[in-house]
């Protein structure tokens, strides 16, 4: 059970990590469109 909510952790902080760099590009995209 223990393990099971690591790994559960781990996954969130990955999503976490793939959240924000995916709002990174697209506001990066669209602040070379304004360009």
């Amino acid at each position: 059970m223990k393990g099971n909510c690591q790994q559960r952790g781990k996954i969130c902080r990955h999503l976490h990590f793939l959240m924000v760099h995916i709002t990174l590009i697209t506001v990066r995209e669209e602040f070379a469109l304004c360009l």
